[in-house]
């Protein structure tokens, strides 16, 4: 686990491998994020009940099959999308969610989960998943999931406990 500030911590498995491009990412896309002080206003809150787009967080999404971005051999700079048009898109239409419901917390909270499938403009796709305490406003998430991390992630929020967290929702 790394520190990233105050508010957040990367939790890197030994798949993740970062990433390159025009995004300027605080996280590797592979690596499971730690965020506190996450508000239904802040992405991923707002997005969690919205079953079509929840897994959205900007306008120029990239294709993060594998965890990183997939660069397009015949994408060209823009004006609308700057240096973001050299890198394939997703394709907002062909993604779906795959699984919503609660993770149970080692404390006894249960978090809302999500995991969508998020379908590249090529022929790719990758996993976004969601893990989501509002009353507490803390959230777990990797946008580009390697399913050989499944098992670790499942076990970190199993492991979890807010119990002394100061801003965490009572029991």
């Amino acid at each position: 686990m790394n520190k990233v500030d105050d508010d957040s911590a990367c939790i890197q498995s030994p798949h993740s491998f970062g990433v390159e491009g025009a995004w300027d990412f605080v996280y590797r896309p592979d690596a499971m994020v730690l965020q506190l002080k996450s508000t239904k206003r802040d992405w991923p809150g707002y997005g969690i009940e919205d079953n079509r787009f929840g897994f959205m967080w900007g306008q120029n999404m990239p294709c993060l099959a594998g965890g990183t971005v997939t660069r397009n051999p015949s994408g060209s700079y823009s004006s609308t999308s700057g240096r973001a048009g050299l890198y394939y898109g997703i394709d907002p239409y062909a993604s779906r969610l795959v699984y919503s419901g609660l993770a149970k917390m080692a404390d006894g909270r249960k978090a809302y989960y999500r995991n969508w499938q998020v379908a590249c403009e090529v022929n790719l796709v990758y996993t976004t998943k969601i893990w989501y305490l509002p009353n507490s406003k803390v959230s777990f998430y990797v946008l580009g999931a390697h399913p050989e991390d499944a098992k670790g992630y499942q076990q970190v929020i199993a492991s979890t406990d807010l119990v002394h967290y100061k801003h965490a929702a009572k029991l």
